[in-house]
């Protein structure tokens, strides 16, 4: 009974590690010199750390430069995680809605 769990694990962790190596080569696959793509993500207070998590993972691993979380009405709660995250991470901006209008048109 113990080697079949000692078995489970071994085969979940190479799984685990075979994808690693290869979302690792693809990234450095695509890669390219001058990149200027951006990412854009909306932020609502029920899927914040998700979205930014996720944008971050998708950003790194399709070799984006830049993610931009709006801010689509953030508490202020809300808004100092999103900020905090910002900080940590050097891919992210946060972006008020306001400014993109403004921006865009």
């Amino acid at each position: 009974m113990s080697e079949m769990i000692l078995n489970i694990i071994i085969v979940a962790l190479a799984i685990c590690g075979s994808t690693c190596i290869i979302r690792w080569i693809w990234s450095w696959a695509i890669k390219r010199e001058n990149n200027q793509n951006i990412l854009v993500v909306p932020l609502y207070d029920n899927n914040l750390e998700f979205s930014l998590r996720d944008a971050v993972a998708l950003a790194k691993a399709a070799a984006i430069e830049k993610v931009a979380a709006i801010d689509c009405g953030l508490s202020d709660e809300s808004k100092q995680i999103a900020l905090m995250f910002a900080n940590g991470e050097p891919l992210v901006k946060i972006v008020d809605s306001n400014d993109v209008i403004k921006n865009v048109f």
